[in-house]
C-alpha cells in the first residue's frame, strides 16, 4: 500500500473492508503465521508531477572548493515545502549539476535577504 496515507487505511480497516481469516479484522489486530489477509483494491489519485526548479544561479558572494556562499533575495523559499514547490537549493542544485555536494548548512525565512 505504498503512497496510501494512513487515515484512508484506517477509514477502510474500519469500514470493515479488510478481512483476516475471513473475519473483520480491527485497527488493533494483529496477525499471526498462517492467516489469510484480504486487503481490496485501494484506489488513490495520482498526485501532479511537481514542477521542476529552474535553473538559477545566485550572486556569489565567497567560493572554494568546498563551500559556496550565495546572497539569497528576499521573497524566494530557501527549500520546497510548505505550498512552495521549489526553492534556492533546488534552484542551484539544477544550475550546477555537476556538484556532488551541494546541501544548506542553515535556513533563511522566505522574506529574508542574507548570506546562504
Amino acid at each position: 500500500l505504498k503512497g496510501v496515507p494512513k487515515t484512508h487505511i484506517y477509514r477502510v480497516i474500519r469500514a470493515g473492508e479488510v478481512r483476516v481469516n475471513k473475519g473483520r479484522a480491527q485497527a488493533d489486530t494483529r496477525l499471526e503465521l498462517g492467516d489469510q489477509v484480504r486487503i481490496p483494491p485501494v484506489r488513490v489519485p495520482e498526485k501532479a508531477a511537481a514542477p521542476a526548479a529552474p535553473a538559477r544561479e545566485f550572486p556569489v558572494v565567497f567560493e572554494d572548493e568546498h563551500l559556496l556562499v550565495i546572497d539569497k533575495p528576499a521573497g524566494v523559499a530557501v527549500h520546497g515545502g510548505s505550498g512552495v514547490s521549489y526553492g534556492v537549493i533546488e534552484a542551484l542544485r539544477r544550475a550546477r549539476p555537476t556538484a556532488k555536494f551541494l546541501e544548506l548548512v542553515h535556513r533563511l525565512d522566505k522574506e529574508t535577504s542574507g548570506l546562504l
